[in-house]
């Protein structure tokens, strides 16, 4: 009884909330027989079936559903109750319910209460698959309909509707799928006991052992199965625990056989619905019958003991009280059984001292149930019974060997008795003797059984052998039941029943003659029914072949050798037998398999002599053998030019061998032995040959051309003759090229030996393949009726395919131009006769096997084609003759082409139509789209997989072909009918037929649904990379969307590739143009909840990684397409729009997926890393898409505490190269962190949050260490495998292997380089795979990893960006600030050291620029002048000259948009250096002062910079604009003078460098440049703006606050200059703050002015006569100034308001200078000569400017303040903001609103200040400065 709180069958309450999934049998089964490429995916498996309860369910089978007791009633009510099960939110299940379920069921079908509990929980777990496989709603199903058929109007079955909600969870419905599950459990239990104790038995036989030669890995499986077998059969009497088994075993087949019928073993109950459940309970009866009689054999045949009589008896008794079931199912099980293996063994003198001394002695010497044992077998033989024959035939051989033996025994003693020698052994030599016991035992044995009159021997072997024909049983179980049984994943229980077979096979072959019917069970069994070739099987254990050639003492010398003696008078039967037994791993001399060594040299020669032939004498006639000798030459084949000339000619004989174009002759004095005396005479010749050229030589005389003819006649038989010839030879072939011993050169070497021998004496310089090819052509061009072929000429054209298929990995350079010649295919349009024979022949038969060999060819060739390319390329002449024949170097790449598009097109007809066909064999139909899905996927993906251009293709030949396939399956009209046989396959494989029994048709249906999805992917994914418009297929498959999620429940292979077609679905629908269709708009609405809460679930309860992230990555491409419905369902776990009745209890919600990945993240340590990237992904997607979503991450703490945590523990060393790929998973995992809690800190921010921010800062220091330095690009690995590789491969570059976005790739060994294909087109050569060390495949390896942690690194570039922006919106934290200074250098620095590739690098190093200069802007924002923000003037610095960048060479090459960047940092970084506080002291040079880098460390880059970036840059400029004004921008003058204006203000810079500035300005004569780019602002205006002129006026400004600069521009007399341009001439009109362009106004105010005020403070008196008179030049604006602020009331409303009523802080600066200028030039004036100067010289300003008159208007204003408020006109944004922004009560100034109000009223003030003195009538003051 189940206990609820195990592996088994976990706390009810984890089960009802799906924390856990419940592991049914039938699940279990699927996964043990599901082949796993790695064992860590059956982990989940492991721990269920090697949990204590559940090995004790297996240990004690038959007690596995027990019946109700009180104890079992307990347990439930125990683990039922509420405080073990508290319903919760997160399920809406009916424990109530459930637990009325359960004893409903426990009553019904009288099995204990917890184990009912546990299949109602699985039921219920179930529900969501079971409703989907229920059938279609009404409008899926018209859905479906239209996607299938090719023809809306169409009908087509896609079965029954889908019940109604309320049907299908109504209580006759939940109960019928109980009782079924229950049933289902039952079998499954036992099928999967079966297989484990077959596993945990696969070592315990010693022919498996030797078979297997060494010891092999052991599976968790075995281990499992041992653990069983050891809890059963150990002890100190394990042959005891085994027969216990076995009496169980037979035990329960006893109890449940008469369930089988009406009646018996019936449901208690009066439900209606049980009575429809009878057949499936008597199915499920059979069912577990034949798994517990196949676990019987297992036992059996695994005993090194021999069975005791008890469990003999106790088999017998139970087959025959049950009439051995003949005409059921179970008869082929109870043939397998009843022979019980162990007793073929039992040859008495294997088991007689052995087992002598057993308490339980051996069936055989127990003389009290001998006798019944005897009479059972005996009733066997009454009727004739095929399925007991075998037994039959086994106790007959068993008694003939006792009778012999008792009969030799009782005959030795009598001759010792005789010669008196009492004390001599009986025995033969070197046989121990018996005790006397057991010789006393065997005689009773004897006179009980073979004591009768009647010869019981004679009886039973009449009976088996004429009667039951048991050879015939023997062939039919092996060839058609033996295969079909058994899982794939452990297929050695078909070798080990073919083992048995040939066991009594060979034990039989000491009384039973060669027969024909003996032969065709030996080839049934070694050969397991194989008409034609098959894939190569892995071998498991035993193999019947190598089994049968080691027999030499019966089965070689009594079959083999008697076959062998009669060839080549009976062709057929030894050319089989060869055939069956090449397969043989085993080779022989010169590296050729055993059977083909044997086959070289045959010693005998039998055949029919010609009717007038007696030239022969008789010999040793005392013999009397019918010997004879030959009197002349016995021709076997005559050349046919021979007889055409019609002239003798003499044959070269050498040693019995002849000349190369001689006939075959037997020589005279050879002598033969009659074998048959009556016509026709059949003589066998003692005359050795070669039996390769004998077969050669044969089909070239079945040629009507050939240049032999056959002296001996076969027509009885040829066709089948040549059939089998070629077959055998394309066997030879397969056997060499599979075998294991040998390497490629190895292989090929003994394959062109075969060839040779076989091509030996063939004349015309023919050779065998061309004899084959000839055989091939007239095969496919011969006319006849459909009949006429399928009985000759088709085998013979299967077995032709079978040959070249063989022939394509050795000689490919003679199959590809052959299918050019031939006629088999449309090469030139006009028809190939392959459609002729299909559609005349092989549809009518309803077998394929002519088309499949053709399209096995196909596949071949296509691979070889792949195999070669690079071959084809590279190999010369110099290669060995052997390796450029294998690799078809001399294949011109157009008949390649020709022949690939040829068979594309035919299979492409061939697909649209097939399934209409009519198949006599399931397994062809199976095979057939199973392998033309396959090539058609790998064309695809040849050719789209790799970055291949027209220039240097490897894979041109399957460019057409594959073109052909995309413009076929991929047209945007409906009139693409191979996508309606894809759909049809979609149909067939919601039927997917499951069985316990025959599970390799289950496994090739499986197989053919796996390719039809996977090539849809393809299709689609093919589709994207092409960027074409969407395409049918696409709509077709949104059609058929109600069968892949029924696919998806289906069957357990189909749950991954039915997960990849729908991402693939989403992201086409996505990349289309237009709004793509809805995913679950194709679905009604239970359907699509069902498919919903399954896709949620993940790989539960596997817990299957490779399942877990597809599924995820589903997920993030639904959240991310447009997929709304989907996406909601996703993130909420309700339907947007519930369309089921309010109220419904039964309705079960998904999961919220964010809320589930959160909480699977919160422990980050447990998780793979794989799947936590896929989550991770996820969570990104939904919460950047959907941004309600985030509310479920902002309430997750330990999400965040979990990924933070990672974040703190990321190893500083993760990014160095040549680490493995897991430092790349672990680098894109920090990427997706960084960017989910970017997001999350821009919505904390919003919302006032700043918690996350304390949280963050301690775990930030990976990211700003190493966030944005991408060093992983190892270029030493790099260069150097280029380099390697291109002088391996000539003609051929590293680059062609890239891989596109075709197929996604994780990151890791095959992530940049396309390292499969790459494997299959290079493996050719060893240093590929390395001979003496590490070749070019681990090179390409490595490089993939480093690709991978560079394309991680870029990632984490891109997101630690997005989340370090977000941190700078709060940067009050001094430490903040140094790690945001740390990232602008660290941008810095890596791109100063940049070593990725060229086509990287620029996009880098543009990105981090930027990012540096934004982060340097919020910096400056808010003030930052911690020290690291300080030094970053020296990182920009070097990083600025180890660029070699100028704005030269930016503007020419393209670079500005990296060099501007740069040059932003660098002014950025400048101002944090400025200081107005603290005045500089000179003495302190080497020490840092206000907080700055010394300025000695400052000095030479401040000096280098204003030399290279201000001059140089600004000269570059200059010239550029007026060179090329297209590609200059005004932004980069600007820059320069910002450059140049911060500079000029660090402390220090004019106290101590002004004279080295002033001498690098004049080097590049700077003031000169900047004068000409005034004089021709007025020619380079923007839009009519000349701001040129502006910016050139600016920087002279810059310059002159250096005073030795302005000295510099007095001397070049700048202010002459300037009055001189164009623009001058303009202003010198008037101009105002808002006349147009206002740029004019700038010039005046913030150039003009200014200049003239910086000129006068370094000058002094000298420049003041030249000032006056400059500013004389404008009058106009002087009058404009002075009248600026006249007291003119407010425009009253409805005036037109001009900019002279308004005022602005222009105005007020202008007159603020002014004033300055006028008060310097009175001063001057007034001091006189003593400035040097006479006062006459030194002109006053023009009568225009009335200083006292500004004085009053300004002083009427200040008064009112209130009015003049209004009349304050902020210009430009910055004005604007200070609007917004509080006063800050400096410069005496007090009573203003705003800033901008401030600063305006100060510099009103400082004019007033200025103007306060008396002036004069002309403006002159009387005062002093």
């Amino acid at each position: 009884m189940p206990e609820i709180d195990s592996e088994y069958f976990p706390p009810l309450d984890r089960c009802l909330s799906e924390r856990t999934l419940l592991i049914s049998w039938k699940a279990a089964f699927i996964g043990l027989s599901i082949p796993r490429s790695d064992q860590r995916r059956d982990a989940a498996l492991e721990r269920f079936l090697s949990d204590k309860h559940t090995t004790q369910l297996l240990v004690r089978p038959f007690n596995a559903f027990p019946a109700p007791n009180a104890q079992s009633k307990s347990a439930f009510e125990t683990g039922t109750a509420a405080i073990h099960v508290t319903p919760s939110n997160k399920w809406n299940g009916d424990l109530d319910q459930l637990k009325a379920d359960a004893l409903w069921l426990s009553k019904t079908v009288r099995v204990d209460e917890v184990s009912a509990l546990r299949i109602a929980v699985i039921e219920w777990q179930s529900r969501p698959a079971e409703q989907l496989r229920c059938g279609l709603s009404g409008e899926e199903l018209l859905g479906a309909q239209a996607a299938v058929t090719p023809n809306a109007s169409r009908s087509v079955m896609l079965g029954p509707s889908s019940p109604t909600a309320a049907g299908f969870h109504d209580e006759a419905g939940r109960r019928t799928r109980l009782v079924k599950l229950y049933l289902s459990e039952r079998r499954h239990h036992s099928k999967v006991l079966e297989i484990l104790v077959r596993a945990g038995l696969s070592d315990a036989n010693p022919a498996d052992l030797k078979a297997k030669g060494k010891a092999t890995s052991t599976t968790w499986a075995d281990a499992v199965g041992k653990t069983i077998l050891n809890a059963r059969c150990s002890g100190d009497d394990s042959a005891a625990g085994t027969e216990n088994f076995l009496l169980e075993c037979i035990g329960f087949l006893q109890n449940h056989a008469q369930n089988l019928f009406p009646g018996n073993g019936a449901f208690t109950g009066d439900d209606d619905f049980l009575v429809e459940l009878e057949t499936e309970r008597r199915t499920c009866v059979m069912l577990e019958m034949i798994h517990v009689m196949q676990l019987i054999f297992c036992l059996v045949d695994s005993s090194q003991e021999v069975l005791s009589s008890a469990t003999v008896l106790a088999w017998l008794r139970f087959a025959g009280g049950n009439r051995f079931f003949d005409g059921t199912e179970l008869a082929e099980e109870l043939s397998m059984s009843l022979p019980l293996p162990g007793t073929l063994r039992l040859l008495v003198e294997h088991a007689e001292l052995k087992n002598a001394s057993v308490p339980k002695r051996p069936y055989i010497t127990d003389t009290a149930n001998i006798s019944e044992i005897h009479s059972l077998l005996m009733d066997a033989t009454e009727g004739d019974r095929p399925v007991a024959s075998l037994a039959v035939f086994a106790w007959g051989i068993i008694l003939q060997s006792l009778r012999e033996e008792v009969s030799s025994r009782k005959e030795a003693r009598q001759s010792h008795h005789d010669f008196g020698d009492s004390d001599m052994s009986a025995e033969e030599p070197g046989r121990p003797a018996p005790p006397t016991e057991a010789r006393s035992t065997f005689d009773q044995v004897s006179r009980i059984i073979l004591g009768t009159p009647e010869d019981v021997v004679q009886h039973l072997a009449k009976s088996a052998v004429d009667g039951s024909q048991v050879f015939n049983v023997i062939f039919s179980l092996s060839t058609e039941y033996c295969k079909q049984i058994g899982s794939v994943r452990h297929g050695d229980s078909i070798r080990r029943m073919q083992a048995v077979l040939l066991e009594l096979i060979r034990v039989s072959l000491e009384w039973v003659q060669y027969s024909p019917e003996v032969l065709a069970a030996a080839l049934g069994v070694v050969s397991g029914g194989d008409s034609t070739w098959s894939e190569a099987a892995p071998s498991y254990g035993v193999d019947p072949v190598s089994m049968f050639l080691a027999d030499d003492v019966q089965l070689v010398p009594k079959i083999l050798e008697i076959a062998e003696a009669r060839f080549p008078y009976e062709v057929l039967p030894f050319l089989k037998l060869i055939s069956a037994l090449a397969t043989c791993p085993q080779l022989g001399h010169d590296n050729l398999p055993m059977v083909v060594s044997r086959f070289l040299t045959p010693q005998t020669f039998t055949q029919l002599l010609p009717p007038d032939f007696a030239d022969y004498d008789t010999t040793r006639e005392e013999e009397n053998q019918n010997f004879i000798v030959l009197r002349s030459p016995l021709n076997i084949f005559t050349p046919r030019t021979r007889l055409i000339s019609g002239q003798p000619e003499s044959l070269a004989i050498t040693d019995g061998q002849i000349g190369l174009c001689d006939g075959l002759v037997i020589q005279p004095d050879t002598q033969g032995q009659v074998i048959n005396e009556q016509a026709p005479v059949v003589v066998q010749w003692m005359y050795p040959y070669s039996g390769l050229r004998y077969l050669g030589r044969l089909l070239d005389a079945t040629l009507p051309n050939g240049y032999f003819e056959d002296d001996i006649e076969h027509v009885d038989h040829m066709r089948d003759i040549v059939a089998e010839i070629i077959g055998l030879l394309a066997v030879f072939l397969e056997s060499i090229v599979n075998a294991p011993a040998l390497n490629e050169e190895e292989r090929m070497e003994a394959a062109q030996r075969l060839l040779s021998d076989a091509s030996d004496g063939l004349g015309r310089n023919g050779d065998i393949i061309t004899i084959v090819l000839d055989h091939f052509e007239a095969g496919i061009q011969q006319p006849g009726d459909p009949a006429e072929m399928a009985a000759g000429s088709m085998d013979t054209l299967i077995s032709c395919t079978r040959f070249l298929r063989a022939l394509i990995p050795i000689l490919p350079g003679r199959v590809w131009p052959f299918f050019v010649r031939s006629g088999l295919l449309d090469m030139d349009g006009t028809g190939g006769r392959l459609s002729d024979l299909i559609g005349s022949t092989e549809i009518v038969t309803g077998r394929y096997e002519f088309l499949l060999g053709c399209i096995r060819i196909f596949d071949g060739l296509v691979d070889e084609a792949v195999d070669h390319a690079v071959a084809r390329r590279c190999l010369g002449s110099a290669a060995k003759s052997t390796m450029r024949d294998s690799c078809g170097t001399g294949i011109s790449e157009h008949v390649m082409t020709k022949v690939v598009l040829a068979f594309t097109r035919t299979l492409v007809d061939v697909f649209r139509s097939y399934h209409n066909w009519k198949f006599l064999v399931l397994e062809e139909r199976l095979e057939m789209g199973t392998r033309i899905l396959t090539i058609f996927n790998k064309i695809l993906i040849y050719t789209h997989s790799i970055e291949d251009t027209p220039d240097s293709t490897l894979l041109g030949m399957l460019v057409p072909a594959a073109k052909y396939l995309v413009d076929v399956f991929l047209l945007p009209t409906s009139s693409a009918l191979p996508v309606v046989s894809l759909m049809q396959m979609f149909v067939a494989g919601v039927d997917t037929p499951q069985s316990t029994l025959f599970f390799s048709t289950t496994w090739a249906w499986g197989e053919q649904m796996v390719k039809s999805l996977d090539f849809c992917n393809t299709l689609l994914r093919v589709n994207t990379l092409l960027k074409q418009k969407r395409s049918h297929l696409e709509e077709r498959l949104f059609g058929a969307l109600p069968l892949l999620v029924r696919l998806y429940t289906a069957f357990q292979s189909y749950t991954l590739p039915v997960v990849t077609l729908l991402e693939a679905m989403v992201l086409s629908a996505a990349t289309a143009e237009g709004e793509p269709p809805s995913l679950l708009g194709h679905l009604g609405a239970s359907s699509a909840r069902d498919f919903i809460i399954l896709l949620t679930r993940g790989s539960k309860p596997f817990d299957d990684e490779e399942l877990d992230v597809p599924i995820w990555r589903l997920m993030s491409a639904v959240v991310s397409s447009r997929q709304s419905w989907f996406t909601i369902y996703l993130l909420t776990g309700k339907a947007p729009r519930n369309t089921l009745q309010p109220g419904d209890q039964q309705v079960r919600n998904g999961k919220k997926m964010v809320v589930e990945a959160l909480d699977q993240l919160a422990d980050m340590s447990i998780i793979p890393r794989e799947r936590s990237l896929a989550m991770l992904e996820f969570v990104l997607f939904a919460i950047d898409y959907w941004p309600w979503a985030a509310a479920d991450v902002r309430g997750h703490d330990k999400f965040f505490n979990s990924v933070l945590e990672y974040l703190g523990s990321m190893d500083t060393r993760v990014d160095r190269p040549g680490r493995s790929d897991d430092s790349s998973t672990a680098v894109r995992m920090a990427a997706l962190i960084a960017e989910i809690v970017a997001i999350h800190l821009h919505q904390s921010h919003q919302l006032g949050d700043t918690s996350l921010v304390q949280k963050l800062l301690p775990k930030i220091s990976y990211l700003v260490d190493h966030g944005v330095d991408v060093r992983g690009y190892n270029e030493s690995l790099h260069a150097n495998l280029k380099r390697n590789f291109g002088e391996r491969f000539p003609g051929c570059n590293l680059s062609m292997f890239r891989r596109t976005k075709l197929q996604p790739v994780e990151l890791g060994p095959r992530y940049f380089y396309n390292i499969d294909l790459a494997e299959r087109m290079l493996q050719y050569d060893r240093s590929w795979k390395g001979a003496k060390g590490p070749g070019l495949a681990e090179d390409v390896a490595r490089a993939n990893v480093n690709m991978s942690l560079v394309e991680a690194q870029v990632l984490l570039l891109s997101s630690w960006r997005i989340l370090v922006l977000e941190l700078c919106r709060n940067l009050s934290s001094p430490s903040l600030q140094s790690s945001i200074a740390k990232v602008v250098k660290g941008c810095l620095e890596a791109n100063k050291d940049q070593n990725v590739p060229e086509d990287i690098f620029t996009n880098l190093t543009r990105v981090r620029s930027d990012l540096a200069f934004v982060l340097m802007q919020r910096l400056a924002e808010a003030r930052s002048t911690v020290p690291e923000v300080k030094t970053v003037i020296f990182t920009v610095w070097d990083t600025i000259q180890q660029s070699d960048i100028n704005f030269e060479l930016a503007l020419a090459g393209g670079d500005v948009g990296y060099y501007r960047p740069l040059l932003k940092i660098l002014f950025l970084s400048l101002r944090p250096l400025l200081d107005h506080d603290t005045k500089f002291r000179a003495s302190q040079l080497n020490k840092s002062q206000s907080g700055n880098p010394p300025f000695m460390e400052l000095q030479p880059v401040i000096l280098n910079l204003l030399d290279l970036i201000v001059a140089r840059g600004f000269r570059h400029l200059t010239v550029a604009v007026h060179d090329n004004p297209t590609q200059s921008s005004p932004e980069d003058i600007a820059l320069v003078t910002a450059i140049l204006q911060t500079t000029l203000r660090i402390p220090g810079v004019q106290d101590t460098l002004h004279q080295q500035i002033c001498n690098r300005f004049a080097e590049h004569e700077t003031a000169r440049v900047a004068t000409t780019l005034f004089s021709w602002a007025d020619q380079l205006v923007i839009d009519g703006d000349p701001i040129y002129g502006e910016l050139a006026i600016l920087f002279l400004v810059e310059l002159s606050c250096v005073e030795k600069m302005a000295e510099q521009l007095a001397v070049e007399g700048v202010l002459s200059q300037l009055s001189n341009a164009n623009l001058t001439s303009i202003i010198r009109r008037g101009v105002r703050p808002l006349d147009r362009p206002p740029r004019l106004y700038t010039i005046w105010t913030r150039g003009f002015l200014p200049l003239c005020l910086n000129l006068l403070q370094a000058v002094g008196a000298a420049i003041c006569p030249e000032v006056s008179t400059f500013l004389s030049q404008f009058d106009a604006q002087l009058l404009l100034a002075s009248n600026s602020f006249d007291n003119q009331p407010l425009p009253s409303a409805g005036r037109v308001v001009e900019g002279k009523d308004f005022f602005t802080l222009s105005q007020a600066a202008e007159v603020h200078s002014l004033c300055m200028i006028w008060r310097i030039i009175e001063f001057f004036r007034q001091m006189g000569a003593s400035t040097g100067y006479l006062a006459t010289e030194i002109l006053s300003l023009p009568a225009s400017w009335d200083p006292r008159g500004l004085k009053e208007d300004i002083e009427y204003w200040l008064a009112r303040r209130g009015a003049l408020r209004e009349r304050l006109l902020p210009l430009g944004p910055v004005e604007e903001e200070e609007t917004r922004t509080k006063p800050i009560g400096k410069g005496g100034v007090s009573g203003c609103d705003d800033r901008f109000e401030e600063r305006f009223i100060g510099e009103l003030m400082a004019v007033v200040r200025l103007l306060s003195a008396d002036t004069t009538a002309n403006g002159g003051s009387r005062s002093t400065i």
